[in-house]
């Protein structure tokens, strides 16, 4: 398979515009979808997603099991249930996965190494401000 090209976002922080890799995603939940740009993560386990997430897909967030989830700025509680979801450029590969729901994360969601990038090859080229996918 191909590989397909994709952009970095632009964000104006400090005074100036940070690139970063986002892909657009589109989680699934029943018949719930919410459509989203997600922040891609090499160092991020799971898929996490902004606890307003949750409720755009349906989900009753009393009803799902809480943990912990650790990272490398520190460690929060937060809620989990399975969704899936598809990735802009791959319609057929449905990603089942569970989803770490978390109180003001600063992004809608991050994908990471266990969803992610366990189906696809990634090519990070921050001179350009783009990457490569290739599903595996």
């Amino acid at each position: 398979m191909a590989w397909k090209d994709y952009s970095y976002l632009g964000f104006w922080e400090d005074d100036k515009v940070e690139y970063r890799p986002y892909v657009s995603v589109t989680l699934r939940n029943g018949e719930n979808l919410f459509p989203t740009d997600a922040l891609v993560d090499s160092g991020a386990d799971f898929l996490v997603a902004n606890s307003d997430v949750a409720r755009a897909l349906g989900i009753n967030l009393a009803l799902c099991p809480q943990t912990t989830l650790r990272g490398s700025t520190g460690s929060g509680n937060c809620y989990t249930c399975d969704v899936s979801y598809t990735v802009d450029g791959f319609p057929k590969l449905v990603i089942e996965t569970p989803v770490f729901f978390v109180d003001n994360l600063p992004v809608s969601c991050i994908v990471g190494q266990h969803d992610f990038f366990s189906k696809f090859l990634v090519q990070f080229d921050k001179s350009t401000n783009s990457f490569k996918l290739r599903k595996k």
